[in-house]
């Protein structure tokens, strides 16, 4: 591995993995957003 690739290797790196974890932070928020929509949908029993 010559100095160029390595240095291609690290700005990959350096932008690839903030970018891998803002997305699979989108993923896990929607899945809890739509758990909770899912929660709101259930039908809640009321004494009166």
């Amino acid at each position: 591995m010559d100095y160029s690739e390595f240095k291609g290797l690290q700005v990959l790196l350096f932008f690839g993995l903030p970018l891998a974890f803002a997305v699979w932070q989108l993923i896990v928020t929607q899945r809890a957003q739509r758990a909770a929509d899912k929660a709101d949908d259930s039908p809640i029993e009321l004494d009166d």
